[in-house]
C-alpha cells in the first residue's frame, strides 16, 4: 500500500500531536504526584501518651530557653495557640 504526499502528511501531523499530549500527560502526573508528597510532607501527626507527654516537656523547655512560639509552630507543626496553652 503507498501512501500520498497528503496522507504522509497527515500521518505525521497526528503523530506529532500525539507526542505532545503524552508530553503534557506526563507532566501533569508528575506535577499531581509532586503535590500529593508535599502534602504527605505537611501532613500533621497525632501524638498520645507517653509521646505527648514528652513532646510538651520539650516544647515548655524550649519556650523557658526563649524560643519564639512561631518558630516552634512551623517546625513541630502545631498552632501558636497551641504552644501558649502549654
Amino acid at each position: 500500500m503507498s501512501l500520498t504526499i497528503r496522507e504522509l502528511n497527515q500521518l505525521k501531523k497526528i503523530v506529532e500531536i500525539s507526542t505532545l499530549l503524552i508530553e503534557k500527560a506526563e507532566q501533569s502526573i508528575a506535577e499531581k504526584q509532586a503535590e500529593k508528597a508535599e502534602k504527605a510532607a505537611n501532613k500533621r501527626l497525632r501524638r498520645s501518651g507517653k509521646e505527648l507527654a514528652q513532646f510538651r516537656k520539650m516544647l515548655k523547655n524550649m519556650r523557658k530557653q526563649g524560643v519564639p512560639v512561631s518558630e516552634l509552630s512551623e517546625t513541630y507543626g502545631v498552632s501558636a495557640s497551641y504552644i501558649y496553652q502549654l
